[in-house]
């Protein structure tokens, strides 16, 4: 567990507004109707959990033949089968604009309510295809160091995601909201993304974030905005769940920085690639490109990886400080014996870092050596500057290699540089190097999950 003010002893400098113009203004203007709206008497507590889908990932995910990697996928499965929160229902597909708008949310005594946000690169058909048709095109998203999202952009699912909290707020004026938001992948930056439109509400009184494995891509215009990977004051958990194995070069994850020590930070290394811990069960841990079937083989011990990740998102969300969401525990596959003491998390924990260290067929010595050599197609591996490892630097500069790095890298915060920037100096006299992006050891930031884990898992909780 870290606070952020630890982060902020180890970094500083000015931390910038993400909103400007038009958007500021609309947000303006939407608050003062709000507050005019507002009526007296005692606030309520209202909960709303967002769930925000990765690249190419939609709600139709926990069905095996809609997923593109042909097995249920961890968030779809949890808002589909989980969460007994109400739903916040969808309007039709705009193409214009590559949004399923909210519709209204009736008053009435229900305290929670759901939310779903299909990912960037997503659109109308892509709920119709099939999953061999739907691997395809996420070829073209994940396969890409630009790749084209369509309609379905960073602004629309910032728009669609803050239209479903707008219902929430209109239907209950003046109640107090704990917003918390479940992201994959895109999805994970996504959801810092909304925290800072959110938190400039007045009614949100408290936001939690749980992010699995947060990436921004490439060249994403986000990769400029690095004031979205500080996390505002009403932040007050953050959770991250980072895969140690995966090595695809432009999927460097992101782990945030904070404004002050209101926020704490869990941030956990968890076996397997990008897709792991969500479902995927291929012995590569990647889908995109790889058609072969002796490639595509099946682990079915890979479970254990997304099972220890819904244990943990169940005790986070059944807690008070994220509102006491209500989950089920039937209806999936990601349901395992009841994990309720920290001697049967120890044991989970156990099981699934030992079904990647199972030997593996030639020519991997197991399967974590397997997934680290190997990547999205089309892709490079992240390696490191070998003159600024030998100058002893405190963090490395992100490079593109063929050969696959031996740990992962992270972007930290509001340091990631934009992309194909000439950067001088840095071990090379009178030299630039180029696209010289500051990255830092997975490792040294982050504790390996394990039986300790349970215990910080119980103070997140409030239950020690």
């Amino acid at each position: 567990m870290i606070f952020c003010a630890h982060l902020q002893m180890s970094f500083s400098g000015p931390f910038k507004s993400v909103v400007q113009g038009n958007l500021f203004q609309w947000l303006v203007v939407l608050h003062v109707a709000l507050v005019v709206m507002a009526s007296g008497g005692q606030a309520k507590e209202r909960v709303l959990t967002v769930y925000f889908a990765g690249t190419g990932m939609t709600w139709n995910d926990y069905i095996p033949l809609s997923c593109p990697w042909n097995s249920p996928e961890l968030l779809a499965s949890l808002y589909t089968h989980h969460d007994r929160s109400k739903a916040i229902e969808h309007d039709s597909f705009q193409p214009q604009n590559g949004s399923w708008p909210p519709l209204s949310v009736e008053h009435t005594d229900v305290t929670h309510f759901k939310y779903f946000i299909n990912g960037p690169g997503t659109s109308n058909d892509t709920l119709m295809k099939g999953s061999e048709s739907r691997l395809s095109n996420l070829v073209s998203l994940l396969g890409s160091i630009e790749p084209d999202l369509g309609t379905r952009t960073w602004s629309t699912i910032d728009a669609e995601a803050m239209g479903g909290l707008d219902m929430v707020i209109s239907a209950f004026p003046g109640d107090d909201i704990t917003l918390n938001m479940l992201g994959f992948s895109r999805g994970g930056v996504s959801a810092m993304r909304m925290a800072h439109l959110a938190a400039m509400y007045p009614s949100v009184k408290h936001i939690n974030i749980l992010c699995f494995d947060p990436v921004p891509g490439g060249l994403d215009p986000v990769a400029k905005h690095g004031p979205y990977f500080v996390l505002p004051q009403k932040v007050q958990q953050y959770v991250g769940l980072y895969a140690e194995d995966e090595r695809t070069y432009q999927f460097e994850p992101v782990i945030p920085k904070c404004l002050n020590n209101s926020t704490t930070l869990l941030l956990l290394r968890m076996p397997g690639s990008h897709e792991t811990m969500m479902g995927n069960l291929q012995m590569l841990g990647h889908s995109a490109g790889l058609n072969l079937s002796s490639v595509l083989k099946e682990v079915p011990e890979y479970r254990v990886v997304s099972q220890l990740a819904f244990v943990i998102v169940q005790r986070l969300v059944n807690s008070k400080p994220w509102g006491n969401v209500s989950l089920a525990d039937g209806g999936s596959v990601f349901v395992t014996t009841s994990v309720d003491t920290r001697e049967k998390f120890a044991l989970l924990s156990k099981d699934a870092l030992n079904v990647l260290d199972s030997p593996a067929p030639f020519p991997w010595s197991n399967y974590q050596d397997a997934i680290r050599q190997t990547s999205f197609l089309g892709t490079l591996f992240g390696g490191r500057d070998v003159i600024y490892t030998l100058l002893e630097k405190g963090h490395e500069l992100r490079v593109a290699t063929p050969l696959s790095g031996d740990k992962r890298f992270v972007f930290w915060g509001d340091e990631r540089r934009p992309f194909g920037e000439w950067v001088r100096g840095y071990g090379y006299p009178g030299g630039f190097v180029f696209n010289s992006e500051v990255v830092y050891w997975l490792n040294d930031l982050t504790s390996r999950i394990n039986g300790t884990t349970w215990d910080m898992l119980e103070r997140f909780r409030g239950d020690e």
